[in-house]
């Protein structure tokens, strides 16, 4: 996919029979998903950019059986859960998940509406879930945080702040839990390509 020298794109995986590739692309001015079908020698772009869903795609993949992806849009420094059929007009359907980051998504082979996804946020350290699909209900099977810290770390908020030349700049503000009695606020800046982690 070429749509000027500087054009990136990323293979992200091929369907069940190998006749469709699933990619990202910046061809189109904007990071998107597109799916090259070998058979028909056709480019399909998926709607998540052109609804304005993303900016960017972290993770992604086929759905066993189906002719269906689902993918991480990230946007705003959080990640929603999607699925879309290919080459439908079909509008894709939001997943419900709390607010956060997805960093994986693996399908189940023997059970196609079923997903493992990598879970966290801000206050909450990464989480193995077990989503249903089909149910839109999800089961946390793992947790990096260990037992016997159930302490609330953060409230996280997703704000904007001028510039010198006036644009909006995306960041993430995390505010202390109001459990924490350390005197001041201290201040952690971690600037690396934007809100997202």
């Amino acid at each position: 996919v070429k749509g000027s020298d500087n054009s990136e794109n990323f293979s992200i995986s091929w369907n069940e029979n190998g006749l469709k590739l699933l990619i990202a692309s910046d061809a189109p001015s904007e990071m998107t998903l597109a799916v090259w079908d070998m058979n028909e020698s056709e480019l399909i772009y998926m709607s998540a950019t052109e609804l304005g869903l993303a900016l960017d795609y972290s993770s992604a993949g086929w759905l066993p059986g189906k002719d269906e992806i689902i993918y991480a849009a990230c946007k705003n420094g959080a990640t929603k859960l999607y699925r879309e059929k290919v080459g439908t007009d079909n509008l894709p359907i939001e997943l419900p998940l709390p607010e956060g980051w997805i960093s994986l998504i693996k399908t189940v082979k023997l059970k196609p509406e079923r997903i493992i996804l990598g879970w966290s946020n801000l206050s909450t350290p990464t989480q193995i879930l077990d989503y249903d699909i089909a149910e839109r209900k999800y089961n946390v099977i793992a947790s990096s945080l260990p037992p016997e810290f159930s302490l609330h770390l953060a409230d996280m908020e997703f704000v904007t702040y001028k510039s010198f030349d006036g644009r909006n700049i995306p960041a993430i503000q995390v505010n202390p839990s109001p459990e924490k009695t350390l005197p001041g606020n201290p201040l952690i800046i971690l600037i690396h390509g934007g809100p997202s982690w």
